[in-house]
């Protein structure tokens, strides 16, 4: 954030200044808003001795679905090197779902509320640490596997009756 203060007083009439400016996504940390069928992606190349942390919310109805891109951390034993948190809530007291660490693609995660944290920590060695993470905000988990459900049943995949009892 950068605030930039101007006073002036009424001695002389001068022309101004004039600013330029950029703005840069940081990297490292942050909070991520997201809005029903929204996507976007963070994670990077890192240096050693990180520590990432990003809150992802989205509105109370849905579920923040993470999606790995690209994981390519190194293998160690127990992932006490470098590695990634997955939280389901808004911070690291909330449940640890996952401890990610090592170069195979993690598989999707989807958080039980609207929340998920997630947090990126490296040691002090030099390797090799990137990874990119696919965020998005998903329906109610419930109906989304009743309706995959409904679809299998109606493609023959699943018995269309379970009326009947089962043999004693």
């Amino acid at each position: 954030m950068v605030f930039v203060y101007f006073e002036s007083d009424d001695n002389e009439r001068r022309h101004g200044f004039e600013i330029q400016y950029s703005s840069v996504e940081g990297a490292c940390s942050g909070k991520i808003a997201v809005l029903n069928g929204e996507k976007g992606e963070f994670g990077s190349n890192y240096d050693k001795d990180e520590s990432c942390r990003w809150r992802i919310e989205t509105g109370a109805d849905q579920h923040v679905r993470l999606d790995f891109v690209n994981f390519t951390l190194p293998s160690c034993s127990d992932c006490s090197c470098d590695k990634v948190n997955v939280y389901d809530g808004r911070d690291a007291t909330a449940p640890l779902i996952h401890t990610l660490c090592g170069s195979d693609l993690p598989g999707e995660v989807t958080s039980s509320g609207n929340e998920l944290f997630v947090h990126f920590e490296s040691d002090g060695a030099d390797r090799i640490r990137r990874f990119r993470i696919r965020y998005s905000a998903v329906g109610d988990k419930i109906f989304v596997l009743l309706n995959r459900l409904r679809v299998q049943i109606e493609q023959g995949c699943l018995p269309k009756s379970h009326d009947e009892a089962p043999p004693t």
